[in-house]
């Protein structure tokens, strides 16, 4: 199946009956070709990630269309919006897609079993210097191609906030995207993707003030690729609170 479409497209009874989805958008003057190397197996660089999530056809029901929050509501029923919030069944989420080769994701230089500490104080000062300064925080994955062909993937870096943070008045998104990079390989081989994360602005929250901020608290930082594979290392956010971007400053 494939869709050329300029928004979400949600068809749960055509999608179940297909093997397999080639979502194309509107791909230029050069869709075609590129549509039909996918369909048959010659696209050296197949393929990309999923920018949304796709609700069920439900959702419109479940949802006024005059309800803009993004957040989940008990009151309304909404489920919230966006992959960042969405709590709901999905027929497809954000950061999924298929590849013509099967990769794997390992942990690379900065995991630790045990959490990474650090003060938030130390954060501020490193913030303060000048830029080209090493990275409080580097995390490192290797990326393999284990299957038989060539392609592409796109590691991402995900960030889940404590749910400790609720009590200082911050309702943070479920996770939200940091940092991704695309890699191609060849079958057999691997990669090193590294990510330097700038943690004042990868872990900071923003309140119902609009003010962000960094506050003490155990984060999650997550590496994901295509499948559902993953490994994860732990972030706790020492000291007093910091007030990063205080709004309209």
């Amino acid at each position: 199946l494939v869709l050329i479409n300029g928004g979400v497209v949600s068809a749960a009874e055509v999608f179940g009956a297909a093997p397999a989805i080639v979502e194309a958008f509107y791909p230029g003057v050069l869709g075609a070709r590129a549509i039909a190397e996918t369909l048959y197996g010659a696209n050296p660089h197949c393929c990309g990630k999923l920018p949304f999530t796709l609700y069920p056809e439900s959702y419109v029901s479940a949802v006024k269309m005059s309800d803009m929050e993004v957040r989940p509501s008990p009151a309304s029923g909404s489920p919230g919006r966006t992959y960042k919030w969405y709590t709901g069944p999905a027929l497809f989420r954000f950061g999924d897609g298929l590849a013509l080769t099967s990769f794997n994701v390992r942990a690379a230089d900065g995991f630790v079993s045990m959490p990474i500490v650090l003060p938030i104080a130390k954060v501020r000062r490193h913030a303060a210097q000048p830029p080209g300064q090493p990275p409080l925080l580097r995390l490192a994955v290797t990326i393999s191609n284990t299957g038989t062909r060539e392609g592409d993937e796109v590691p991402m870096l995900f960030v889940d906030p404590p749910a400790s943070v609720a009590a200082l008045g911050f309702s943070p998104p479920r996770t939200q995207l940091a940092a991704f990079e695309r890699v191609h390989l060849l079958p057999g081989k691997s990669t090193v993707v590294r990510f330097d994360v700038d943690v004042a602005e990868a872990l900071a929250l923003v309140n119902d003030a609009g003010d962000a901020a960094l506050v003490p608290g155990r984060f999650v930082l997550r590496c994901a690729i295509g499948g559902g594979k993953a490994v994860t290392q732990e972030v706790e956010l020492k000291g007093d609170a910091w007030a990063v971007r205080p709004f309209l400053s």
